[in-house]
């Protein structure tokens, strides 16, 4: 499969998933139950870390919308870096991650690290929590993509929360 399938299956998948997911929609997107998209598409130990975090969360997450995220911030690369600092699989900026760190998980870095896939996902799952996710998944991902309250970040961002939610 090509670059552009691979992709365009990616973006399929989740869309479906996350939308329903988010929406509170089929039973089988909110399941552990991947599809065979998801399962194609996201590597398998990421997909099961997606799943147990969100299952460990505290708002109930869905690993669609973890998947979805990790997908759109570092297409599955806990070692990415970007120009901006941000590290690893969720790009986390250091503070941000210093914040959401612990409780560290089974089978985590110790100390935490934001390039550890297991680490990283239960993280990502706490902060998406405390942004109120569940009940507004466009202004969690903005504040989850953006970070500071200005007007200029807040409106860059809205098209980031689109894309991780179409994808």
């Amino acid at each position: 499969m090509n670059a552009a399938a691979k992709v365009g299956a990616v973006v399929i998948g989740l869309c479906l998933l996350v939308a329903c997911a988010v929406a509170g929609g089929a039973p089988a997107a909110a399941s552990d139950d991947a599809s065979p998209v998801a399962s194609s598409t996201i590597p398998g130990d990421l997909l099961a870390l997606f799943q147990q975090a969100s299952a460990a969360s505290t708002c109930g997450v869905p690993w669609t919308l973890l998947a979805a995220v990790a997908y759109t911030e570092s297409d599955f690369d806990p070692t990415a870096v970007s120009a901006a600092g941000a590290e690893g699989l969720f790009q986390f900026e250091p503070a941000t991650f210093a914040a959401y760190d612990t409780p560290i998980p089974a089978g985590g870095a110790v100390p935490p690290s934001p390039f550890d896939p297991t680490d990283a996902s239960y993280a990502a799952a706490r902060y998406l929590c405390s942004l109120g996710v569940v009940t507004d998944p466009t202004s969690a991902l903005v504040a989850y993509n953006c970070g500071n309250p200005g007007p200029a970040c807040q409106a860059a961002s809205v098209a980031y929360a689109e894309q991780v939610l179409a994808t």
